[in-house]
């Protein structure tokens, strides 16, 4: 499961993150503006302790789930029913394993650094910002629910000679989490790709990591 910007056509040149997206050459795209503006940052401010698990599904990603739970005390980071658990230790943070059906324990690994600590989950932290490639020409859609949040929906769509993409985003209406995407792209007609993510879980109040000894 990759994020989206190895899966977009080299027609369709990205900004990076959190800035904007510029249509294919002699193309078209639509928009009206930026409403969250780096949306890292807005999620950032937004957003503290979080309980967050998505399923995914596309040619490009695969199928299966993917989450994470984050606290001052450290970061929980789950495939599928593998999962590792960083508690935060002075500037480090210790490594956890094994299932959460029983306390975690901790492995023989090196203490994670936080680096390590923020690269061990980008499928899912990734996810939470996915329409940053495209949050300077978002196009309202009206609102939504999903996971029984309140969410702003927005479209993007971009087209070239032969080239044709689009994706939706429900966008979490408190924190700026994207909570499900859709997109598609197709090149003369052929080689159609498509991804989607839908969050199943989203809670942000009352969270704990996995017990862990």
């Amino acid at each position: 499961m990759k994020k989206n910007r190895a899966f977009i056509l080299p027609l369709l040149v990205a900004a990076l993150l959190g800035g904007c997206v510029t249509g294919p050459d002699n193309g078209t795209e639509n928009g009206t503006g930026n409403p969250y503006g780096n949306p890292q940052e807005y999620i950032a401010q937004h957003l503290k302790d979080y309980s967050i698990t998505y399923a995914f599904e596309g040619l490009a990603s695969g199928t299966g789930t993917a989450g994470a739970i984050r606290t001052a005390e450290g970061f929980y980071c789950q495939f599928g029913t593998a999962g590792q658990l960083f508690v935060k230790n002075g500037d480090t943070f210790d490594v956890y394993i094994g299932s959460t059906d029983t306390p975690m324990t901790k492995s023989g690994a090196a203490p994670a650094t936080q680096s390590k600590v923020d690269n061990s989950c980008l499928t899912v932290t990734e996810t939470m910002s996915q329409y940053a490639e495209f949050v300077s020409s978002l196009q309202s859609a009206g609102t939504d629910k999903v996971a029984g949040r309140a969410t702003n929906k927005y479209t993007y769509t971009a087209t070239a000679t032969g080239f044709n993409m689009s994706a939706t985003y429900w966008i979490d209406k408190e924190t700026g989490v994207c909570l499900k995407y859709e997109y598609s792209e197709s090149l003369l007609d052929r080689n159609h790709r498509w991804k989607k993510a839908e969050a199943t879980k989203f809670v942000t109040s009352g969270v704990t990591l996995p017990k862990h000894q």
